[in-house]
């Protein structure tokens, strides 16, 4: 088991996201990731920060 933190899952939702988080990511099964609900909480607060547009509309998703 693999539990991804707020920092990991940010630089995935980054346009251009780190090479090397892109990497180790694509050598990880799917199976084995998993957040905790306080880093969705984090990630939910941050995407309501942003400011109203196409970044924050795709993101929320």
């Amino acid at each position: 088991m693999i539990v991804l933190d707020t920092n990991i899952l940010s630089e995935l939702m980054r346009s251009g996201p780190d090479g090397a988080v892109l990497a180790w990511m694509s050598r990880q099964s799917m199976m084995t990731i998993f957040i905790t609900t306080m880093t969705q909480a984090e990630i939910l607060y941050g995407l309501a920060l942003l400011p109203e547009g196409r970044r924050r509309d795709l993101l929320e998703l």
